[in-house]
């Protein structure tokens, strides 16, 4: 039993197992955690009617000790418990409250601690992680991952300018429950008065295309993650500037 149910209303699923579970288990499909309700003992047979939670209960589960009570907490697969750390975990919800049901302080103080969660999954296996909205970048810097998540840039450099991309690190700290093979789309504008160039440069990414924005024109980036382990952390940026 890793996850018991506490209270809420769960939205159930049927589901066709691909693996033997018990009831309280945490499953992943994807990236995303869903909690079983009814024990399986095989695989690969029919669907079990209500076998998994999709989102909406309270559950008690082991934390590692670094949940706040309040803020988003991660499932992590190897431990089996709660973590503060998104990096190579996947969403799992809020915590509620601590191990003895108090729902105020800095929550479950060491590993092992229980925790009351709402199990409530942000669905990061889509391809877009945050909501989208414009930021300005008109000078030259090194691009935040927050930047790049808003999914538009619009820059107005007076000279020419280089935009350089973060690093690995802290690309993949600023996508939520970072796994391999997420991606996500950005795309950066020139609109500057005069013919001043942006230059792209590759930071701490592998950067494949076109690397010089001209006036007026546009490119449209596509970010991979293909590492995710702490300190050998990797994305790849494929870029296409219109002509």
């Amino acid at each position: 039993m890793i996850a018991t149910f506490i209270d809420g209303k769960p939205i159930m699923q049927a589901a066709t197992p691909t693996d033997a579970w018990s009831a309280g288990d945490v499953v992943l499909i994807g990236s995303t955690p869903f909690v079983a309700h009814n024990d399986n003992p095989l695989f690969g047979t029919d669907p079990i009617e209500d076998a998994l939670a999709v989102r909406g209960g309270i559950y008690e589960i082991a934390t590692d000790g670094t949940p706040v009570i309040g803020e988003d907490v991660f499932f992590n697969s190897t431990s089996k418990k709660l973590t503060a750390t998104s990096q190579a975990n996947v969403h799992f919800g809020i915590l509620l409250a601590g191990p003895s049901g108090d729902l105020f302080g800095a929550g479950p103080a060491a590993d092992g601690d229980l925790g009351y969660a709402l199990h409530a999954p942000n669905g990061n296996s889509s391809s877009e992680f945050a909501k989208k909205s414009e930021v300005t970048q008109s000078t030259t810097a090194t691009l935040t991952a927050a930047q790049l998540l808003a999914g538009f840039i619009n820059s107005a450099p007076a000279a020419g300018i280089t935009l350089t991309l973060p690093s690995a690190a802290n690309m993949v700290a600023g996508v939520v429950g970072a796994k391999v093979g997420d991606s996500f789309s950005v795309m950066i504008e020139n609109t500057s008065g005069g013919a001043n160039a942006i230059t792209l440069a590759a930071g701490g990414a592998t950067l494949r295309g076109g690397t010089s924005i001209a006036q007026n024109k546009a490119a449209t980036l596509k970010i991979l993650l293909t590492n995710v382990g702490s300190g050998t952390e990797a994305y790849t940026v494929y870029s296409q500037i219109g002509a």
